[in-house]
Formats: structure tokens, sequence, C-alpha cells
């Protein structure tokens, strides 16, 4: 399945629980969230063929903090909207603070990208 990519730094992103909504594009990285979603921001998101990765800053430097497969993906607006292989549903959209200070811009995630099988 051919994804659209993106590759958002910083970003904002929402993760919601599988079943937790009636569809994807109801999960919003502001206002109301379902009970269980997690909301993280400063990181960066990237989706490279059909893997969603987040990466963000810490002392150590930047590690994946989140990475699943993409059963869908949707475009609305600024804000991306993803299901993933194991239910969970994804708000990301571009973070207007600048993330000045972090090294997510300047991480390479291309290079250390490993595939995740079902097997």
């Amino acid at each position: 399945m051919e994804h659209k990519t993106f590759d958002i730094a910083p970003a904002l992103v929402a993760l919601a629980p599988s079943d937790s909504l009636s569809g994807i594009t109801d999960l919003s990285v502001s206002g109301a969230k379902p009970e269980g979603t997690r909301q993280i921001d400063k990181v960066r998101a990237l989706v490279i063929e059909d893997q969603l990765i987040i990466g963000k800053d810490f002392p150590d430097g930047v590690e994946v903090v989140f990475q699943e497969q993409i059963k869908k993906i949707e475009k609305i607006e600024k804000q991306w909207h993803l299901l993933t292989s194991t239910g969970k549903i994804v708000a990301v959209a571009k973070d207007k603070n600048c993330a000045c200070g972090t090294r997510l811009k300047s991480w390479n995630p291309y290079g250390s990208y490993v595939r995740l099988t079902q097997d």
C-alpha cells in the first residue's frame, strides 16, 4: 500500500486508543479528546514507506518514542490523520513553537530505519 509521506518538526501529536472514536478524522491535536488519549509535543513525526515514526529529543539525543505500521492516512487542512495496524488513531500537526535548542531537525531517522514486520 502506497502512503503519502510527511516529515514534520516540530510537531504536535495526539494518540488515541483503538475504538475510541468513530473515524480517524475525529481526533485533533487541539480541543477535546477521548479518555486515554496521549498528547506529545516538541517531537518529529514522519512517515517512511508504511511506518509512522515519532522521535523526541532527550538529554542523550533523539529517541524513537513511537513507531507503528500505517493502515490509513488522510490530510485535512493542516492536520494529518492516521490509523495504525493496531487500531490507534493519530493526529499530527505542525507545532507553531520553534523547538529551538532541540536536535529534532538534525536527527537523521532515515539512516537507521528498520522495517517492522508482522512475522
